[in-house]
């Protein structure tokens, strides 16, 4: 009698599946559902991978973001009010070093997320160079959205480096200076659509395994686009915290480029947001304007 052939273990989703080789002894069926089960848990390991991924570099950028608003915060206000240079110099200088730390572990986590949407793919039978690499990244299709992503980690306070710049400004008759750190500071704003992606990947109900299998069985495509589109379509709460979001982001930039102004009225946080908020919602009373030409 032929002896019984032991069966192999499946071993559980803590890292990708290594293929197993089961001898040739007749049991195709048995390799094929062995092959089957080791695709199943190389998916949920990937699903995890980029689940985690996705929140922590949403998380870094945000944090960054945060410190480099408050670094652009003391350096402004230690003008205004005659702080120690030094002092100032010192505290600013750390802020810039976590902003540094914070895009690295931001970037990291950016390699991870890209490197588990390719295991995913390589997981559905997507024939793909191994790593995380252009030709990876090509071949899947995510070459372009992986530039983005790190053209948009690319702007920050640079430590030890404030040089000033000058804007000219028809409507004041002379030049408005701005430091690079506040130029630079609000081009890190674009990070804020890291937090689109966290939620419509990590928290939207279209991302969970029944919405995929759903998906597939009516050949539809829950991509980041379907899914923002019907969070506008049916939620409106997030609606509302998209808005809210982007009124305080522009009022920000508002108050920044208005700051160089003598006197004007929009050095003030609280203007710049009544600005935006009466403009967006096109009452425009007219009471207040920018004249900056960055401002306008």
């Amino acid at each position: 009698m032929r002896e019984r052939q032991a069966h192999p273990v499946i071993r559980k989703a803590n890292k990708p599946a290594e293929r197993l080789n089961v001898p040739d002894t007749g049991c195709f069926s048995h390799s094929k559902n062995i092959e089957r089960d080791n695709l199943i848990q190389d998916r949920i390991y990937w699903s995890r991978q980029r689940y985690r991924c996705c929140f922590w570099a949403f998380a870094a950028a945000l944090i960054g973001l945060a410190l480099a608003i408050v670094e652009n915060e003391v350096l402004w206000h230690s003008g205004l009010e005659g702080w120690d240079a030094a002092d100032t110099s010192s505290v600013t200088n750390g802020l810039k070093i976590a902003v540094a730390a914070s895009t690295l572990v931001t970037l990291l986590m950016l390699h991870g997320y890209y490197a588990a949407l390719l295991g995913l793919q390589r997981a559905a039978g997507l024939c793909l160079p191994p790593g995380v690499s252009s030709a990876s990244l090509r071949g899947s299709g995510l070459w372009l959205q992986a530039a983005i992503d790190t053209a948009v980690m690319l702007p920050q306070p640079i430590p030890w480096v404030n040089p000033s710049v000058r804007v000219w400004d028809c409507g004041l008759g002379h030049a408005s200076t701005y430091s690079l750190d506040t130029l630079l500071v609000c081009a890190m704003f674009p990070r804020l659509l890291f937090a689109l992606r966290f939620y419509t990947e990590c928290l939207s109900p279209f991302q969970s395994e029944v919405s995929a299998a759903l998906g597939r069985l009516n050949r539809v495509e829950f991509d980041q686009a379907f899914v923002v589109k019907s969070i506008f379509a049916t939620r409106l709460d997030v609606v509302i915290v998209v808005v809210a979001t982007l009124v305080l982001q522009l009022a920000y930039w508002l108050m920044a480029a208005e700051r160089p102004s003598p006197d004007g009225p929009l050095e003030s946080y609280a203007n710049s947001v009544w600005l935006v908020f009466i403009t967006m919602t096109t009452v425009g009373y007219g009471d207040q304007y920018p004249s900056t030409l960055l401002g306008r």
